[in-house]
């Protein structure tokens, strides 16, 4: 591992501990003690990444495919998090479970057949998961923008852009992180993970700066969505169904 590498992935770790840290010292709410969970899990991540590649290097092909499919498995992380900001005491630990159940399986088929179609089955299972809670959530976040333009006066001027902009964070970082799972090069993984600490601070910041509109957020019961809004099929539908259920 070379020098670059090395200090991107130490700055990395430093920056995600901080985070969990500051996250847990913000207070007991389960969005933050997700997102210090989160940050504890992407270190965690980022460890076995560095002794992965300082045994095998960054030119072993199985060794990159494996450290990819295990870091799959933070996708849901991800999710919950989102569900979270938009529809607060969403989070059961049944449905949380359901939801990862696929992303913990598919990884152990890989490691134990070391057949490459399970790192693919679980690529595009990620992909279909990601895209389907992207278009979940958009449709979330709108219905939420009316909600509050009915509770609150205008002249607040509170509205829910900054969940957009968390949300399509999230969605380009989910899109770089893909790509660097199968470009087996070290200098664009040095790209996305700078990026990702970019995208990060972002999220952070917005998180923080609009506190009180989140805890307004936990008052206000969503209405379901209809039937025409959101149309999605097989595996996605599926990912719906979890996701709409109390």
């Amino acid at each position: 591992m070379d020098s670059v590498t090395s200090f991107i992935y130490g700055m990395s770790m430093m920056f995600f501990s901080m985070m969990a840290f500051l996250f847990w010292r913000k207070g007991k709410e389960m969005l933050f003690r997700m997102i210090m969970w989160l940050m504890i899990v992407v270190d965690l991540q980022l460890v076995k990444d560095m002794v992965f590649f300082l045994i095998y290097g960054f030119d072993n092909e199985h060794a990159w495919y494996l450290t990819s499919s295990l870091d799959m498995m933070i996708i849901p992380f991800y999710s919950f998090v989102l569900m979270d900001l938009v529809k607060p005491r969403w989070f059961r630990w049944l449905k949380a479970l359901m939801l990862e159940l696929p992303f913990l399986l598919l990884p152990v088929f890989y490691i134990f057949t070391h057949n490459i179609i399970w790192f693919y089955v679980l690529s595009v299972w990620g992909a279909i998961y990601g895209c389907s809670t992207f278009i979940l959530l958009i449709f979330l976040i709108r219905r939420y923008h009316r909600q509050l333009k009915e509770r609150f006066s205008y002249q607040e001027n509170i509205n829910l852009n900054w969940l957009l902009a968390i949300l399509s964070a999230f969605c380009l970082g989910s899109h770089l992180w893909m790509l660097s799972c199968f470009v087996i090069k070290v200098d664009y993984d040095n790209i996305y993970m700078v990026s990702s600490l970019i995208l990060w601070m972002l999220i952070d910041y917005f998180v923080y700066r609009h506190e009180s509109v989140i805890e307004e957020l936990s008052d206000i019961e969503i209405v379901p969505l209809e039937q025409n809004e959101v149309d999605v099929s097989g595996m996605a539908a599926e990912v719906q169904r979890l996701f709409e259920e109390d």
